[in-house]
């Protein structure tokens, strides 16, 4: 049985159940094209960006009664109702989340005790470790070399915290990034 995690409630929790998903491969590169007259094609002006991702879940879900499945259809709606995005996180992708909204007006199709619906969550174009990694190194020698390892998929820049645990000053601190890879 396949689930989702939204605002740290899970669809089954909500006694919903998951039909099937769509998660895309990769995200579409935000671009613009300039059509010039009297040349073939087009110019094609990007900086590399994504753009948002869409995934669809439909779902389901079985009311004791129809007064019952009004009152679960509420339900579902006030926990998938959120101004900002969420944590969304899918039980066969487990370590990430995706930071997600509703985005679709939410259609119900209602057979006597059975609601059947399609969620469209829009997603930031990627997904997050749930664990941040955190490195700690102890420079007690000069000059000293330590590596910082991205094992994502997309580029991300680091955080130095550099803190100075003795009574001596530090000077002519010098940072060097190398190896930076595109």
């Amino acid at each position: 049985m396949s689930d989702f995690t939204y605002k740290s409630v899970s669809a089954f929790s909500m006694d919903v159940r998951v039909q099937s998903k769509k998660r895309p491969l990769l995200a579409n590169i935000r671009q613009q094209y300039e059509d010039i007259a009297g040349r073939h094609g087009s110019y094609s002006f990007t900086d590399g960006t994504l753009e948002d991702i869409t995934i669809d879940v439909e779902c389901w879900f079985v009311a004791d009664s129809r007064e019952d499945l009004r009152y679960k259809a509420r339900q579902i709606a006030a926990w998938l109702y959120s101004k900002e995005k969420q944590r969304l996180m899918f039980d066969d992708e487990p370590g990430v989340f995706y930071m997600a909204r509703v985005s679709n007006q939410i259609d119900m199709e209602t057979l006597i005790r059975h609601g059947r619906f399609t969620l469209q969550f829009r997603c930031d174009p990627f997904a997050y470790f749930v664990e941040e990694k955190i490195t700690r190194h102890a420079i007690i020698a000069s000059p000293q070399t330590f590596t910082v390892s991205n094992d994502a998929t997309a580029p991300t820049q680091p955080i130095l915290i550099i803190r100075n645990n003795g009574d001596k000053p530090v000077n002519n601190l010098i940072l060097r990034l190398e190896n930076e890879v595109e």
